[in-house]
């Protein structure tokens, strides 16, 4: 099941080819995996992680912040996931 089964409250399709990282959830942590991008294609659908209570953090479980604001791909398939650090575009 995916970790944001029902609970997300804000989403959105990608307007624009996007770069993701690849990312493993062990419980309430989204592990981002070294060296593992991707490349995502327009109308892919994301989710916000605010308020979600998932941390995003490296192998060694150090929290990783956002730039901007991180959203998870509702279109991948539990336990790895892809992350975008989503900037608001101008």
């Amino acid at each position: 099941m995916h970790p944001l089964h029902g609970t997300y409250k804000f989403s959105m399709r990608l307007p624009k080819p996007y770069v993701a990282v690849v990312a493993q959830r062990h419980k309430n942590q989204l592990i981002v995996q070294p060296g593992a991008l991707q490349i995502v294609k327009p109308d892919t659908l994301f989710a916000s992680l605010r308020d979600t209570g998932l941390q995003v953090v490296n192998e060694e479980g150090t929290l990783i912040t956002a730039s901007g604001e991180f959203y998870v791909s509702l279109e991948t398939i539990d336990p790895m996931h892809l992350i975008i650090d989503w900037q608001k575009q101008m």
